[in-house]
């Protein structure tokens, strides 16, 4: 789980640096991929 080692390291990033962004940023990237993912593995079920 490629998405959820970047958002772990984004939120941990952010908590760090109290940059709210990158926490926001780090989840939009695990959403975003994990629904990708989502469509490549179920594709047929889409089209």
């Amino acid at each position: 789980m490629a998405y959820l080692s970047l958002f772990l390291i984004a939120v941990a990033v952010g908590l760090f640096a109290g940059n709210t962004p990158m926490i926001v940023l780090g989840a939009f990237t695990f959403i975003a991929g994990f629904w990708v993912m989502l469509r490549s593995v179920n594709k047929e079920d889409f089209e």
